[in-house]
């Protein structure tokens, strides 16, 4: 990966062997606020709204337009997903011709299939068309360019693997597509931010064919705990209390039970921490931002003073910082099929 002035390079480390983490176990926040557990209640008449959709699509509509903007450079977790769950579907010994992405966003897992065909001549997964759902039309056609100006890099004159867009809620697929007739459901880090994660899980069970596949990656909770240790410090020092500055995460042990639930057998979830290193806190933030992973939550705080940001800032900083300057910010992923 190219090095940038603002983050330095991305390391991976197997689940459980991210020593300076295990080490710093002191400092993280175990507030409840910060782990996200079922996203339904039983009685689905009181059911909890966790994420403000609206608020959401802004955030992703405006991550498209950065995405454009500055040649893909915030883009590149969702490019290293892509390319992960890419790599888990080959190793499936069978074809999925017709395969689904869910939350396309920048039309990474599309960009993927067509950058391996395009080197290899050969259709990862079987995948012959691939269609992309997200919740904007904005969305959609952003993602809809990015793979267009991927594939026109080909000579080829009849280009085997086809694209169709289609504008449809996570929970809300049938209406859209056709029960029993998808080969396999692809997403990158977009189930993260549904309101309802058991009934998104449930309607993609109804489209997939009996024999097909889900395979998902969400982020785990985990994820950013520097930056959740920082903030709890500083708004203690500073004000004397806690609010939730990032969004709530799925634990990996809550999975297979929402898979279970929604009718998936013989389901396997493993995790994978990616480590991103920057500058400062400052950098963290603003690429958080371009990503569209700001906090959606409903119930955020709008704003801070001024103080207290600096302060996380510098705790951050004196917690984390290693040896050659720079902060990490990790990102647990949970990958699921």
């Amino acid at each position: 990966m190219m090095i940038r002035e603002c983050r330095r390079f991305v390391t991976f480390t197997s689940f459980g062997q991210n020593l300076k983490a295990h080490q710093l176990q002191q400092f993280y926040w175990k507030d409840k606020s910060c782990v996200r557990g079922f996203a339904t209640l039983k009685d689905s008449s009181k059911q909890r709204k966790v994420f403000d959709d609206e608020v959401k699509r802004m955030h992703f509509e405006h991550f498209c337009d950065f995405s454009k903007k500055f040649k893909g450079e915030y883009d590149y977790l969702r490019d290293e997903i892509a390319g992960q769950l890419v790599d888990r579907l080959k190793d499936i010994k069978r074809d999925f011709p017709l395969a689904l992405d869910l939350g396309c966003r920048n039309g990474n897992i599309g960009k993927r299939l067509v950058c391996e065909f395009n080197e290899t001549k050969i259709l990862s997964g079987g995948v012959e068309k691939l269609m992309m759902i997200d919740n904007s039309e904005t969305i959609i056609k952003s993602a809809s360019d990015t793979v267009k100006e991927e594939y026109l890099r080909s000579s080829i004159e009849d280009y085997p693997l086809t694209f169709e867009q289609h504008v449809a809620n996570y929970d809300e697929l049938n209406g859209v597509i056709e029960e029993n007739s998808v080969d396999v459901v692809l997403s990158g880090l977009s189930l993260h931010w549904t309101n309802d994660l058991a009934e998104s899980f449930k309607s993609v069970k109804k489209i997939l064919k009996p024999d097909g596949v889900l395979l998902a990656a969400m982020f785990g909770n985990d994820t950013l705990f520097e930056m959740r240790t920082a903030l709890a410090v500083a708004e203690q020092e500073r004000e004397g209390g806690l609010s939730p500055h990032i969004s709530p995460m799925i634990r990996s042990a809550d999975t297979c039970g929402l898979l279970s639930d929604a009718g998936f057998t013989l389901t396997t979830v493993d995790t994978l921490n990616i480590e991103v290193e920057f500058v400062n806190a400052f950098k963290c933030m603003e690429h958080l931002s371009r990503m569209g992973e700001s906090n959606g939550v409903i119930n955020r705080r709008y704003n801070m003073r001024k103080e207290t940001f600096i302060a996380a800032a510098a705790a951050y900083q004196s917690l984390f910082q290693n040896d050659d300057g720079y902060i990490p910010a990790t990102f647990q992923i949970v990958f699921m099929i």
